[in-house]
């Protein structure tokens, strides 16, 4: 009975080592085979955009060039490439030529459009004409509409090889304005606005008497800087 008893023993602790070996060694090939296995983005390759998206992710990319005031030779930066690539995105960066020349149009036209549709449900603007020099030494005037806390860029023109003559100007504002939506309602314009130099003045004069219902009035800002100017000339 004892030798019997003996030999029990043995054959359980036999069979409970080898189901401890027999756990260590699953527990090992586990291990091995989850070190060894590879994420899911190994084996995730990105779906060739549509035209429609890729054309929507270049106008998107082309507005926030715009907007922040980068160079448009930025998108031929290697780096700036390489990263977009480490995207593991299948989005085709463009280049410099290809952005400015094709979608930049394409953007132009939407702003012109979204432009349009505010004027036209604007009931009341106020017209700012300005113009500058600009650093290649280009004569640069801009016709800019407010309305409703809003502005918007009616178009901007060199006059870089026109005389700066008041009819001059009176004849490209009176284009500006037939070839946008206030071609048919320009009584929304109340009021035009400009800086105070004799042409301007004279500008303002033929403008009124052209459209009628228009107030015209000098710029606050620039008479307050000539005042000022006026004021440290005194001794």
């Amino acid at each position: 009975m004892k030798v019997s008893k003996d030999k029990s023993n043995i054959s359980s602790s036999s069979v409970g080592s080898q189901s401890a070996t027999s756990d260590q060694t699953a527990a090992t090939v586990v291990k091995m085979q989850k070190s060894n296995m590879k994420s899911i983005k190994a084996f995730y390759t990105p779906a060739k955009l549509s035209e429609q998206e890729e054309n929507a992710l270049n106008l998107a990319f082309l507005r926030a060039v715009i907007s922040g005031g980068v160079p448009f030779n930025f998108v031929d930066n290697y780096y700036f490439s390489e990263w977009v690539q480490m995207l593991k995105f299948s989005y085709n960066l463009l280049s410099r030529t290809t952005l400015t020349n094709n979608h930049l149009v394409q953007l132009y036209i939407e702003a012109c459009d979204e432009r349009d549709v505010a004027l036209k449900e604007a009931s009341c603007c106020t017209c700012l004409w300005n113009g500058w020099t600009e650093v290649s030494h280009q004569s640069i005037y801009a016709l800019m509409l407010l309305h409703d806390e809003s502005s918007e860029l009616l178009d901007v023109v060199n006059l870089s090889k026109e005389q700066h003559t008041a009819q001059n100007m009176l004849t490209f504002a009176i284009n500006i304005f037939n070839k946008s939506a206030l071609k048919d309602q320009t009584l929304t314009v109340k009021c035009l606005t400009t800086d105070s130099p004799r042409v301007m003045l004279n500008f303002r004069r033929i403008m009124a008497e052209y459209y009628s219902h228009m107030l015209t009035l000098p710029c606050a800002l620039h008479v307050a800087n000539i005042f000022c100017k006026d004021v440290c000339k005194i001794d």
